[in-house]
């Protein structure tokens, strides 16, 4: 098993988030699963520009040429994705919410029901499991 913390904190490696994860990511290690930590931000990840070419044009991939494309592979390759944030504002970190909005090459343009809710069909059909929670700092 495969787990990757997204954090989101603008700290990077010496944020309360990082100290929180490496608390999860311990008990993971401890448990027998491949752990990564990947720090957004280092990454130079582009708004979403709402074209939706990862659903028609180019199936699953953005167009936009960033850093992204290899984010998606590692959050792909996950088993259990987890997403790290202090809280700003009241809310995740923007760098947090700007990765999450860039999740959307995820999905497809097709609504499903389950169970009287809907959403949209997942255009990789591999589960994950997700934890997410708001830190410090």
């Amino acid at each position: 098993m495969k787990v990757t913390i997204f954090n989101g904190s603008p700290a990077g490696p010496g944020s309360a988030t990082n100290v929180i994860a490496g608390a999860f990511l311990k008990g993971a290690a401890l448990a027998g699963a491949e752990i990564e930590t990947v720090f957004l931000k280092d990454y130079q990840v582009a708004h979403c520009q709402g074209c939706f070419s990862c659903w028609f044009k180019t199936p699953g991939q953005c167009i936009i040429p960033d850093d992204m494309e290899p984010l998606l592979k590692r959050y792909r390759e996950s088993d259990l994705v987890c997403f790290g944030t202090p809280i700003y504002t009241w809310n995740m970190t923007a760098m947090l919410k700007n990765f999450i909005d860039r999740l959307v090459p995820l999905k497809s343009p097709n609504i499903v029901e389950s169970q009287g809710k809907f959403d949209l069909r997942d255009s990789d059909m591999s589960v994950r499991d997700y934890v997410d929670w708001l830190g410090m700092g």
